[in-house]
């Protein structure tokens, strides 16, 4: 059964955001472990070629190392980062991170997630399987506790309603179920109000992940007086007169299909919006 998060953002919106299964974290996880052993190898193979060439083995040795210990620390924070709470994995697994209070992921949350990733995991798993690398001649105890160590964080997801991580409370975050866009174009189909119109400008303010939200609102079947809410905020944010938004229902439905078709535009030439823009959009000529 999926579990369910609800939030209200800055904006006074409440929204209910999917957490992610357990099978999905794992799979993301998976593929991101697999996708840093092959640039691992890529840079194996890179520093041997320059064995070969230069003859320079100790320093093609210490490339390597300084490469592993930037993946080990940096992937998951330098993807996320640019991919708005996603990496590979979590691509190909459907989720993202995201913030629980609502508001847009920052970069410092995505340090913090993931700093402690390292101390979690990575380390105890070193001690498991090298311990040699951590501690010549390691006694017995320490590699129980290592394995103790695994055990705990890696079950810790298991233990909460959010299934979150160390990394998450420290920093704020959840991972979430991405929703799918099946029913954009059921949406889409309905007959809309052509008395709205937006400038490409003022859709630009909203990203992708309002994109979901509203569609999320608009098949909640909420009465008008608690979507009047929604778009009174979101006609303060992009200069629309408060009196073209009652009832609100076709201004809500005409944003949605003017914003789906402007992201589809923008992700044809690889532009893609994850959130929205700060401040409000004003009309030059108001």
């Amino acid at each position: 059964m999926a579990r369910i998060l609800s939030i209200r953002t800055p904006e006074g919106v409440d929204l209910e955001i999917e957490i992610a299964s357990i099978v999905q974290r794992i799979l993301a996880f998976s593929v991101d472990v697999c996708m840093m052993m092959f640039f691992a190898l890529i840079f194996f193979l890179i520093a041997s070629a320059g064995t070969l060439v230069f003859g320079a083995g100790e320093w093609s040795i210490a490339a390597l190392i300084i490469a592993v210990f930037f993946l080990r620390n940096f992937y998951f924070t330098f993807f996320e980062i640019l991919w708005s709470g996603r990496t590979i994995g979590k691509r190909l697994a459907l989720v993202k991170v995201v913030d629980i209070k609502g508001r847009p992921l920052s970069a410092t949350s995505i340090f913090l997630r993931n700093v402690t990733r390292d101390i979690e995991l990575f380390l105890p798993l070193q001690v498991l399987m090298i311990p040699e690398t951590v501690w010549p001649g390691a006694p017995w105890w320490m590699v129980l506790g290592a394995l103790l160590w695994v055990f705990l964080f890696a079950f810790y997801p298991f233990l909460n309603y959010r299934r979150a991580r160390i990394g998450d409370l420290i920093a704020g975050t959840m991972v979430a179920s991405i929703p799918q866009p099946k029913k954009f174009k059921d949406l889409s189909e309905n007959k809309i109000s052509s008395r709205f119109v937006f400038s490409p400008q003022q859709l630009d303010m909203y990203g992708v992940f309002e994109l979901q939200t509203l569609e999320s609102l608009l098949h909640k079947g909420l009465k008008d007086e608690e979507l009047l809410k929604v778009a009174r905020v979101i006609a303060e944010k992009i200069d629309v007169a408060q009196s073209k938004i009652d009832p609100p229902r076709p201004f809500l439905e005409a944003l949605y299909s003017a914003l789906r078709d402007r992201h589809e535009s923008r992700l044809i030439f690889g532009d893609v919006q994850e959130t929205k823009k700060e401040g409000r959009y004003k009309a030059e000529n108001a």
